[in-house]
């Protein structure tokens, strides 16, 4: 999604209390660490403590050792609950959240408390809530209705998942070239092949169960699924507590597995175990081609948190255990092959029966899940994976739109703290899906049709993340990365493959900065983008002093002049480095995702892009942000003329402000 241009950048100031509740594994951890990050992206001038007991405390250090780094999250605090009183902590709270387990934190520590708190429970154990209103109930199921929010779909893994075929083959080869290099030395066994050539020739799978068995089958259904001609690389996180380790290596020896493998056109199952280079056991499959097609086996007792981050990336196919390590396969794309542990038997049955029922995965949940025991059915679930590629990906890319949690907490949040903001966002969609329907009833049949698309797309948007503002821009690049295909997720278009000339009819590139107030260059469909303009600029633009509205209008109507230039320097570098970045989009529109240290300054100049042109003709500059160390990297943010000449507005609105109170 496309961020609304910074609608709700709120004022909340906090401070948060987060209760991180937590039994066993790191999952209940995983949860509450997640929605911490959330709440510091989303609140970034509040305080946030996140209270743990002293065993969550060293799971924190052992999944993410930078959580504890005030330098790299200064707003966030870790309280030992164990040890520290956080009565006085808890007293304060603005907002108090509750994760992954029921414990009673907000009748124990919020009772008299009028702030907003919100139980966030593990997926699939909370279908009756807990707590009563005005406590908020989010737990993670999925599901129909607002009782159904869905799980943490990470947006970095989203992103992974989005890359078309050929640039997540260039993206895992550079994963592959950058992995561990223990790991990295097994898998390429001495290849002499480029990392290119070898990413052709090989798919990967990662797992991770607390049950033998679920190894096996996992083992199965990837062996099935993989493409025909490629060797397939397994690996296995599996320790030596109770000899787990050994008899999920004796399991995956046994007959019948290995003759599934000869059966699948493999000739060779290898394995190496711990960090050794040299295979532990090599068992040839067909003699009268031994080497021929290789099924491999990587086990280690523990991959650490990166290594299996860059592995289930390597992965289409991944073995889970826990209800994070699940959303973190939905993240990425990836088909989950899950075990029936007893937390995680919940949220199986409610994504298979609101995603899967009468559609091909169906048959892959039946033939695996509960089913303990046969070579066969397992094998069958894979290779119906494999035939149905683009059926898979619909399915996945629906859950991945339809049942984010972050969504859900991201509105509801904006509900509690910004609600007259919200309720603007939510007349505006309306509105503007409004405008898109009656723009499309006076159009020639073919126009009418890519309009229908362009509706569709609307309202699925504004349905399943309420909290953004619809634009048009997010609409046409949604159909551009579609041309020559059909939108399958959406089930209203599903069937129509979208034509070049469905986004043509729509607008062009113009057509969003029209509706900003650029009005430079041909836009398509002007009466409608009039429309558009007028609904933007009624919601979404904050109210103005009449004077600055006169002084931006003055600057606009003349041009941009050298005074402009210096005016916009002048407002820039007054700010600090959090306030600079919000305003030109750093980590956000530009070098997303990137953090800048204390040390960044912007350099005190603006440049043209166009250098050969008039600067009144420039419709683009840019900025300059570095540190005074060589060694670090400078970053070029690039700023339309518009926002150089409402910049320049502000900072002499500011002089003339000055000049009164002086």
């Amino acid at each position: 999604m496309i961020n609304g241009e910074g609608v709700f950048e709120s004022d909340f100031e906090g401070p948060i209390v987060l209760h991180m509740i937590d039994q066993k594994g790191y999952g209940d951890v995983s949860l509450g660490m997640k929605v911490a990050k959330f709440l510091m992206k989303k609140y970034p001038d509040a305080p946030i403590f996140v209270l743990a007991r002293q065993d969550s405390l060293v799971k924190i250090e052992q999944l993410d050792p930078g959580f504890f780094d005030q330098g790299k999250y200064p707003q966030l605090q870790v309280v030992n609950s164990s040890t520290e009183n956080v009565r006085e902590i808890c007293d304060g709270a603005k907002l108090a959240v509750e994760t992954a387990i029921f414990d009673d934190s907000f009748g124990k520590y919020h009772r008299k408390s009028n702030c907003p708190r919100i139980f966030i429970g593990e997926y699939g154990l909370y279908e009756r809530k807990p707590y009563e209103e005005p406590i908020i109930c989010l737990s993670g199921n999925v599901g129909k209705g607002k009782d159904y929010p869905g799980i943490l779909i990470e947006p970095d893994l989203k992103e992974f998942s989005k890359l078309d075929r050929a640039a997540k083959q260039e993206a895992r080869g550079e994963i592959l070239r950058n992995l561990d290099s223990s790991v990295k030395q097994q898998v390429l066994h001495g290849s002499s092949e480029n990392i290119t050539s070898f990413m052709q020739k090989n798919n990967f799978a990662f797992s991770y169960f607390n049950f033998p068995i679920s190894y096996k089958r996992a083992a199965t259904v990837f062996a099935a699924s993989n493409e025909v001609d490629k060797h397939a690389n397994y690996f296995v996180s599996a320790s030596a507590e109770n000899n787990k380790d050994k008899i999920i290596l004796d399991m995956l020896k046994e007959t019948d597995f290995q003759n599934k493998l000869k059966e699948l056109g493999y000739t060779k199952l290898v394995f190496y175990t711990g960090d050794s280079e040299e295979v532990q056991k090599e068992i040839v499959l067909d003699s009268s081609n031994p080497e021929g097609r290789e099924f491999r086996v990587f086990q280690r007792s523990r991959f650490t948190l990166d290594t299996t981050k860059d592995l289930m990336c390597l992965s289409d196919i991944c073995g889970v255990a826990g209800d994070q390590s699940l959303t973190e396969a939905y993240s990425l794309g990836a088909f989950p092959i899950p075990e029936e542990w007893h937390c995680q038997i919940r949220i199986i049955e409610q994504i298979a029966e609101t995603y899967y029922t009468s559609v091909i995965l169906n048959g892959v949940h039946n033939n695996t899940w509960g089913n303990r025991s046969s070579v066969n059915a397992w094998a069958f679930s894979g290779e119906l994976l494999r035939e149905n590629t683009v059926e898979v990906g619909r399915v996945l890319h629906k859950i991945q739109e339809e049942s984010n949690l972050y969504n859900a907490l991201d509105y509801r949040l904006n509900l509690e703290f910004d609600k007259p903001r919200q309720d603007k966002v939510d007349q505006y969609n309306k509105d503007f899906i409004e405008t898109l329907e009656r723009y499309q009833r006076d159009l020639p049949q073919e126009e009418a049709a890519s309009f229908d698309i362009a509706i569709q797309i609307a309202r699925y948007y504004a349905q399943h993340n309420p909290g953004e503002p619809l634009m048009l821009r997010q609409i046409i690049e949604t159909m551009r990365d579609y041309v020559g295909q059909k939108i399958t997720h959406i089930d209203a278009i599903r069937e129509i493959q979208i034509q070049k000339h469905d986004c043509d009819h729509i607008g062009n590139e113009q057509s969003d900065r029209f509706i900003k107030g650029n009005m430079d260059g041909h836009v398509q469909n002007k009466p409608l983008l009039l429309s558009l303009q007028s609904l933007y600029n009624r919601y979404l633009i904050p109210e103005r002093s009449n004077a600055f509205k006169d002084r931006f209008s003055e600057i606009c109507h003349r041009g941009l002049s050298e005074e402009d230039i210096n005016l916009a320097v002048r407002y820039l570098s007054d700010l600090d480095l959090r306030q600079l970045t919000k305003e030109i989009g750093f980590g956000r529109t530009q070098h997303r995702g990137v953090p800048l240290d204390g040390n960044y300054h912007m350099v005190e100049n603006l440049y043209p892009c166009e250098e050969g042109l008039p600067l009144i003709e420039n419709k683009n500059f840019t900025i300059i942000l570095e540190t005074d160390y060589s060694t670090d990297p400078s970053y070029k943010v690039v700023l339309s003329k518009s926002q150089i000449q409402e910049f320049a507005a502000r900072q002499k609105d500011l002089e003339v402000q000055a000049t009164y109170t002086s």
